[in-house]
């Protein structure tokens, strides 16, 4: 809201990203009963939302169900100005020597190209469900399944998780890895895991977990349907199981499992997507139009939506 009001002042376009729905991303931890008072609590925040959105010159989305949830808040029609982007990944380049190392550490976890890998990267805490892919893995060794989950991350939650599975063989909580050893653990494993919980912030984004692990040639597996389910979909590069649904998850990956093949084609696939569209380079060229483009509209005085 400042930077749109100074843009004004100065006479600078402004564009404003949206990456998250905010302050609506609150809500999500109130029980559904108590929402209701929760937004009333949050008023001034939705208040100050509705107005930078509707004061900026432009509006970006990571997505278009999120570009669209910003112009609904701006209270206008979309204009050749509001554009959506996806977050992309970079497509790191890692030493020869940096990846022999990052392979021989996974080697010293037990983790290799034999077993059937599932990895995942990120924050261990309220973001990610990851007591339903522990509830899994339980279910897959109580069935004779050898899945390895390699969950990779530091957080509030890693100590507590570190002690659930103690004795639970097939599930490695190695913390906080550098890129090379995520680069590595992507060419051991099958499946990319993102664990989001079902909620309205990511039903309507497209996660950059997503691209990285398109970067690194692995399919997904989602636990949340709408844009990430559709893109999935749309280029046979993952799949999505039921959100908090340790037997669907188990059941997914009883079935992939026998399909490596399968996997093995839409991680080949994945990686093509992302080196065509999602590589951060290209994105950035894409953005970096983008407002040159605001830029001239606002030196011709034809930004449609300035503030009032």
């Amino acid at each position: 809201l400042a930077a749109a009001r100074v843009g004004r002042r100065l006479g600078v376009p402004v564009a404003l990203d949206v990456r998250d729905l905010w302050p609506d991303v609150f809500l999500d931890v109130l029980p559904r009963w108590a929402r209701p008072l929760g937004r009333g609590a949050l008023a001034p925040y939705f208040w100050a939302s509705r107005q930078a959105l509707a004061g900026a010159d432009g509006l970006v989305g990571v997505s278009q169900s999120y570009l669209d949830w910003g112009l609904r808040r701006a209270g206008r029609p979309a204009s050749a100005l509001d554009r959506h982007f996806a977050m992309g990944y970079p497509d790191f380049a890692i030493p020869d020597a940096a990846m022999r190392d990052a392979h021989a550490f996974w080697r010293q976890q037990g983790i290799d190209a034999d077993h059937f890998n599932i990895c995942f990267f990120g924050t261990l805490g309220r973001q990610f469900d990851i007591d339903t892919v522990v509830r899994a893995a339980e279910l897959l060794r109580a069935g004779g399944s050898h899945a390895s989950f390699v969950l990779c991350g530091h957080g509030s939650a890693l100590e507590g998780l570190r002690e659930q599975i103690r004795g639970l063989p097939g599930v490695l909580f190695p913390g906080h890895v550098d890129a090379s050893r995520i680069k590595a653990l992507m060419e051991l494993s099958a499946l990319g895991l993102a664990p989001y919980h079902d909620t309205e912030n990511f039903q309507l984004n497209i996660p950059n977990k997503i691209f990285e692990y398109a970067a690194g040639g692995l399919p997904v597996l989602s636990s949340v349907d709408g844009e990430v389910g559709r893109f999935l979909r749309e280029h046979d590069i993952g799949q999505v199981y039921r959100a908090g649904d340790a037997q669907s998850l188990a059941h997914t990956l009883v079935t992939l499992e026998q399909q490596r093949d399968v996997l093995r084609a839409q991680g080949l696939r994945a990686r093509a997507v992302f080196s065509d569209r999602f590589d951060a380079r290209t994105i950035s060229g894409r953005i970096e139009a983008y407002l040159q483009q605001l830029i001239e509209a606002y030196r011709s005085s034809s930004c449609p939506h300035q503030i009032s």
